[in-house]
């Protein structure tokens, strides 16, 4: 039992903390991305990483 959501799933539960941990992936790759963003020139703004 969930205090908001009421009662909840196993399998809720685990793919709610598998796209949390994505979440954090995504972060870092924009971390990484970011030290680029002048260097790629031109082609930034088909660069969605840089642009989130």
């Amino acid at each position: 039992m969930h205090p908001e959501f009421g009662e909840v799933t196993a399998k809720q539960l685990l793919a709610t903390w598998v796209v949390h941990d994505q979440t954090h992936v995504a972060q870092i790759a924009r971390t990484l991305a970011w030290q680029y963003g002048e260097a790629v020139g031109p082609w930034r703004k088909y660069l969605s990483v840089l642009n989130s």
